[in-house]
Order: C-alpha cells, then structure tokens, then sequence
C-alpha cells in the first residue's frame, strides 16, 4: 500500500484547517534533500521564502546583533515575512536557534505551536 502524500494537495487542505502550521525537519545528513525540497514546493505553490541564513548575512547591523536576537525578534519577522502570503517557507533557521538558550528555544517553540494553532 502506497502511504505518500501529494504536498500540494496536502497543503492546500491545510489551509483551509484551523491549524495551519507544519514543521518539517531532518537529520542533518538529509539537510540537502530537505532543502531541495523546500525550494521545490515553493517554485509549484508559490508564496514567500524566508532563507534566515541569507537574511542575516545581507544586514551586517543584523550579523552582528545575532547573539542578542531573541525569539520574540524571531516571531515578528515571522509575522512581517508572512503577511499576505498563502505560504511561507522557513528555511536555515538552524544557526540562529543554536544562539538561545534553552528556555529561549522551548519559549519560541510554545510560541509557535500558540501563534500558527490559533
């Protein structure tokens, strides 16, 4: 039996439930392929891409604040990125949640399980 899914359609049912948020990870020797992934469902749906890696290294007043850039920063950003968009991909968040402290990190998780259920 074929268990796989169509993204699109996937996505597309999302968006019509009240908890429209999905994560999607890997294991870093996947890394690659997830990010391939992600790039693929943006070119077939559309929507914004937010590359945070790339964000950051075009602002260098933001390079250098990254230690000091905290999850409530992080979720308005969020917020700004994905205004007007059906979509909003994520991707390379990776380095700036290694710079929080653990509370901050299970802080900005609740927020997104609070902020994208509601």
């Amino acid at each position: 039996m074929n268990m796989g899914i169509h993204i699109q359609e996937y996505l597309t049912k999302l968006g019509q439930e009240k908890f429209r948020a999905i994560v999607i990870h890997a294991k870093p020797q996947y890394y690659a392929a997830l990010r391939k992934f992600a790039r693929q469902i943006h070119e077939k749906i559309g929507g914004g891409y937010l590359d945070v890696l790339r964000y950051f290294l075009a602002d260098a007043e933001l390079v250098k604040e990254v230690d000091r850039f905290n999850p409530d920063q992080f979720k308005v950003l969020l917020q700004d990125q994905s205004k007007g968009e059906k979509l909003l991909i994520v991707d390379r968040a990776d380095f700036l949640l290694d710079t929080w402290r653990k509370s901050e990190r299970q802080a900005f998780y609740r927020m997104i399980e609070k902020q994208w259920n509601s």
